[in-house]
């Protein structure tokens, strides 16, 4: 934008597509005047498709959804900005593919069409906690703090998993693996709509698995491994 009195004007960002938060940063100075190595405010939001939009150099404390937090394609995001390695306001925008790696988002489907690149289901992230169970989806998709990775023998586990680009269809599947190697138990859900991204929770006793030791969980779309993880029964 042309100076710093327009974007005194509060000159709206808007999400390209929808998808959650994955990660962000604000509360930093905005009018930078010279390029410079200082933090930036921005939000990176990844789509259903794994791959993810970046809006940098954004106005102090003008991002408006945290951590988490489902946006939909034209909700604002934020606030033109002028922070970060910067000389004047502007937003820097950026698409990355699913390996991470930023592409031409005029040449890809992203915008027009988020699921046309890629149809393959994908695992986003698993979240373990004790106390507390998750409700809905809602309740999976806000998860905040850190997964826990043990557990008391008798007390009982609430996991939340969120896939990408899930349809209807999909079989999203969570196996068990006792400290032997063996197949303890598995749980199964198949989505009985179009998802794009899908919130799978439960809940398991570490009573019920028995053995303690070394557990290791393995999660499926449509029989593929997308994920694993291990976690201790103590």
């Amino acid at each position: 934008i042309q100076n710093f009195a327009v974007m005194e004007q509060n000159i709206p960002i808007l999400a390209a597509q929808g998808g959650v938060v994955q990660v962000l940063d604000d509360g930093h100075a905005d009018r930078q005047t010279t390029r410079g190595e200082r933090p930036a405010n921005y939000i990176v939001i990844r789509h259903p498709n794994g791959y993810s939009t970046g809006y940098f150099h954004l106005k102090t404390n003008s991002i408006t959804h945290a951590v988490g937090d489902v946006v939909a394609k034209g909700d604002q995001i934020g606030l033109i900005g002028s922070s970060g390695d910067s000389a004047d306001p502007h937003l820097h925008f950026e698409t990355r593919n699913c390996a991470g790696i930023p592409v031409d988002h005029m040449q890809e489907a992203l915008l027009t069409n988020p699921v046309a690149k890629q149809r393959t289901p994908a695992f986003i992230g698993t979240f373990l906690r004790v106390g507390t169970p998750f409700r809905n989806q809602q309740d999976v998709l806000q998860v905040s703090g850190a997964s826990i990775a043990s557990a008391q023998s008798g007390q009982t586990v609430y996991y939340a998993n969120t896939y990408s680009n899930i349809e209807s269809g999909d079989v999203m599947t969570e196996r068990f693996y006792n400290p032997a190697g063996g197949l303890a138990f598995e749980n199964t859900l198949t989505a009985s709509a179009n998802l794009g991204i899908a919130g799978r929770y439960d809940s398991w006793s570490s009573f019920f698995l028995g053995a303690q030791g070394t557990w290791t969980i393995r999660y499926f779309v449509n029989d593929q491994e997308v994920h694993s993880l291990n976690f201790q029964i103590l």
